[in-house]
């Protein structure tokens, strides 16, 4: 199929290279309390807040860590791997050696990453991973040729030292925190997250993934009002969007969009573009009227030509109890045995591309239709690191890329 075959090569370019490193197993304790610790006055805090945070996590927290800045196999790249419960995860940290279609200043990638040296056979499908990445927290599971790879990633630009700080530093500590649990469910063990999916059930969720009870059931401190904030923004902007105390939702269309990134997120529209429609946007050349066709479906639940976002607080997560969800979906046509590679063929595109917005989710099997769906989820103890706002510009980024990705297709 067109559609799959331009996501892989999209995705193909030296995957296994960028996280597959050498394995060397130390175990280290971890405990159910993840302590992030003072980390203003490092000495690494000034070129890197990101890799600073993580170290002072490990610190904190008993984690052996090893930088492998000094390492001539790094690339180029800084590299901080982790060690516990015989995994190893590593923050890579890539310089971006080509213009973005964000910004022509230098910037660099962040991914936190682990390769499962023996993965549950019963994970080894994409139908199988597919379902489980439903339950994504941050970080995303995705079969690469015969390697499973569970990641995070985002792009960190010139002159956004608050915002990486504020944000991107201790999300990335909670990536890492939750992917020495998920590590080692995703593994060859009893139970695993293979049992998990068969059975439905889970015994003592904390037990692998480092939160304990009461954190688990502690409300996400989110002010109610900054989801009717993020929606009357959004509608501002020309789309549909509605919100109460509990969340909101909003309707990106595949056809008109603002003119770029920063337009969603300040104020104002180019004066110089001659395609402006009278409410502000414009149609791209390989736009039509209807929208790609593959948006096309009998089913009438999702809303032709749009992709829906809903932002949650979520009551009972089955694996890491409250906190904060983050959905995109939308209508495909695709032969729904395709679906399950497809999905995985997303996340690859994720894995390899520079440019997308903050990847703390993954891509998955939709359960009410048959169609890809974007989920991320946010334990309650790391959802204060985000807003609303912040969860729909990044959906709506995603939104963007995903839209120029499958119209690949139309262009060929």
């Amino acid at each position: 199929m067109q559609i799959r075959r331009n996501v892989q090569a999209q995705a193909a370019r030296s995957t296994a290279k960028s996280v597959s490193r050498s394995v060397r197993h130390v175990d280290s304790p971890i405990g159910t309390r993840p302590t992030t610790g003072d980390h203003s006055d490092t000495a690494d805090n000034a070129y890197n807040p990101v890799i600073a945070a993580i170290i002072e996590l490990c610190k904190a927290n008993g984690l052996a860590y090893v930088d492998e800045t000094s390492n001539p196999d790094a690339d180029n790249n800084r590299i901080l791997t982790v060690r516990a419960n015989g995994h190893e995860v590593k923050a890579i940290i890539s310089p971006v050696t080509h213009t973005t279609r964000l910004s022509d200043k230098p910037s660099f990638t962040v991914m936190i990453s682990c390769v499962i040296d023996k993965p549950a056979p019963g994970l080894m499908n994409f139908a199988a991973l597919g379902m489980w990445n439903r339950y994504a927290a941050l970080m995303s599971t995705v079969l690469v040729d015969d390697q499973l790879i569970i990641f995070a990633k985002f792009t960190i630009y010139e002159k956004s030292d608050d915002y990486v700080r504020a944000v991107f530093a201790p999300m990335a500590c909670s990536a890492v925190w939750l992917a020495i649990g998920m590590a080692h469910y995703l593994s060859d063990s009893s139970p695993n997250a293979y049992d998990f999916l068969v059975s439905g059930q889970i015994d003592n969720p904390s037990k692998w993934f480092g939160l304990s009870d009461e954190q688990m059931q502690a409300n996400p401190s989110i002010d109610p009002a900054l989801f009717k904030e993020a929606a009357d923004l959004s509608v501002e902007q020309g789309h549909e969007a509605d919100a109460d105390e509990q969340g909101l939702i909003a309707r990106f269309e595949w056809n008109p969009r603002p003119t770029t990134l920063a337009d969603f997120l300040f104020d104002g529209h180019s004066d110089d573009d001659d395609d402006d429609d009278d409410d502000g946007f414009y149609r791209s050349e390989w736009q039509d009227e209807d929208g790609p066709r593959w948006l096309k479906s009998k089913d009438d639940e999702l809303d032709e030509g749009k992709s829906t976002i809903l932002i949650q607080i979520d009551d009972q997560h089955q694996l890491y109890g409250k906190g904060l969800l983050a959905q995109i979906r939308f209508k495909i046509e695709m032969d729904t045995a395709d679906l399950p590679e497809f999905v995985n063929d997303l996340n690859r595109w994720e894995l390899e591309s520079d440019d997308l917005p903050p990847f703390f989710g993954s891509w998955c099997l939709d359960p009410d239709f048959a169609a890809p769906a974007y989920i991320m989820f946010i334990p309650a103890i790391f959802a204060s690191y985000v807003t609303p706002f912040s969860l729909l510009s990044w959906a709506w980024g995603r939104h963007e890329a995903l839209k120029e990705l499958l119209n690949l297709e139309r262009m060929d």
